[in-house]
């Protein structure tokens, strides 16, 4: 449960630092976003992608940050490479949600990336489940959530696509802390 004191926010994998996004962040942000490839396997994300719509971003981000509703971060190699948080922060749940650059898809930064996500969502925030949901059609995606161990619940169902601009079928997955704990040793003696 999240209290009124929040975690320090960057963390750092074998080959990314994860960090908030700040404004110096946004071209880059832009650049990669602005791809009809990347934003149309994202929920919220507008197509085209502008400039403005990656500082409004950085802004809505650290917004909710402060008031512990969301975390989000900026995944870096040597440079910014995508965007991956945990949103809809409940007493006990939130929502996994993620983006990568085309450039970079292929190469195992989601999956690394997400590891760190979701061990910070059930280590720091004490979460008791994560949620996510992946386009039907987004196979990758669907990869990553497997590899962590999250599992499909109920039906397919219809998802907005703002780049779209209509629904496109999901499907939900959850993982649980006690799944997490026993796939990842966490909290055994």
């Amino acid at each position: 449960m999240i209290t009124t004191s929040y975690p320090i926010l960057t963390r750092q994998t074998d080959r990314l630092t994860l960090r908030p996004p700040i404004s110096s962040d946004a071209d880059q942000i832009a650049l990669l976003a602005a791809n009809y490839a990347v934003s149309s396997m994202v929920g919220r994300m507008p197509y085209p992608y502008t400039r403005s719509d990656a500082d409004d971003f950085i802004l809505y981000t650290e917004k909710e940050r402060t008031t512990g509703r969301s975390f989000v971060f900026a995944l870096v190699d040597h440079d910014l490479i995508g965007m991956m948080g945990l949103d809809d922060i409940t007493h006990d749940s939130a929502e996994l949600g993620y983006w990568v650059g085309e450039p970079h898809w292929g190469q195992g930064f989601a999956s690394e990336a997400a590891q760190c996500v979701v061990n910070f969502g059930f280590t720091e925030l004490n979460l008791q489940m994560i949620r996510a949901a992946h386009f039907l059609e987004n196979g990758r995606s669907r990869r990553v959530l497997e590899k962590l161990g999250f599992k499909e619940i109920g039906d397919p169902f219809s998802h907005p696509c703002a780049a779209r601009k209509n629904s496109v079928s999901a499907q939900r997955l959850v993982l649980s802390r006690a799944d997490w704990q026993a796939q990842s040793g966490a909290g055994q003696a």
